[in-house]
């Protein structure tokens, strides 16, 4: 992002309620939650919350370095619990840009959480989508949110992953040219070591931004002994979260909570 600091506009918050059977969410789960404290857990809420707000925004960027945005303009959010559920807008007549927002937006916010030592797993799915709010409750669900869940909850690694119903996505977007903002790898190119721990999904997703920091962070719990490329840093991925448990920071040391 091009601005030094957020700051909420007063403008009315941009949350829409649509229908739609062919649109994209994202469902973003936290992982490291179990065995935080209750203020511990409420303060990594607290900060994701304030980041999608920034990131879901589009506004002005003053002469200050300051973004004055408004939350829910560039997509549509609701958090569930230690999770949060992304939406795009509802476009219909530019439905795939919709779709490329959302997903360089998730990237951005994957990369924030990866620096800052949050451990994550996210997946893409397109679908019967039903987004319903107002100042209080804001709901998105239908089937994508449903198959985005359920492969989610089988994927034994971190970073973000592609349920099969976005492949006509990733199909469009390498056909637009725009592969090197957002990439995506099949699971038949991760090959047979890292394939069965992403029952469910299609494959990965990532961006030139976002990819340095989801490799850095696994990384630091299994050095690599030689240059290691997409496949290479996914593997160690694979290694560190296969066995499910969860690794997070306690004063500069590291503990294990199963997750």
């Amino acid at each position: 992002m091009t601005h030094d600091k957020f700051e909420r506009s007063s403008e009315k918050d941009k949350f829409e309620d649509f229908e739609s059977d062919e649109a994209m969410v994202v469902w973003l789960d936290l992982l490291g939650t179990v065995g935080l404290s209750r203020a511990g857990l409420k303060a990594r809420i607290d900060d994701l919350v304030a980041k999608i707000k920034e990131i879901s925004a589009t506004g002005p960027i003053f002469d200050d370095g300051t973004f004055v945005g408004t939350p829910n303009s560039a997509l549509q959010y609701s958090v569930v619990g230690d999770a949060v559920l992304l939406a795009q807008k509802n476009r219909p007549q530019t439905d795939r840009a919709a779709q490329h927002g959302l997903l360089l937006r998730t990237l951005a916010l994957s990369k924030y959480l990866f620096d800052t030592g949050v451990p994550h797993r996210g997946v893409v799915a397109i679908g019967h989508v039903y987004c319903l709010g107002d100042e209080n409750a804001k709901i998105i669900s239908g089937q994508a949110v449903i198959d985005a869940i359920k492969s989610e909850r089988l994927i034994q690694s971190i970073g973000l992953f592609c349920h099969p119903s976005s492949a006509p996505f990733f199909k469009w977007n390498l056909g637009f040219g725009g592969k090197r903002k957002i990439r995506a790898i099949s699971k038949k190119e991760l090959g047979r070591v890292v394939s069965p721990l992403l029952y469910g999904v299609a494959g990965a997703f990532f961006g030139e931004d976002q990819l340095p920091s989801w490799k850095k962070f696994a990384e630091e719990f299994n050095p690599p002994t030689d240059k290691m490329g997409v496949l290479g840093h996914i593997k160690t991925s694979a290694k560190v979260w296969s066995t499910r448990r969860v690794v997070r920071r306690i004063d500069g040391l590291l503990k294990v909570s199963e997750s």
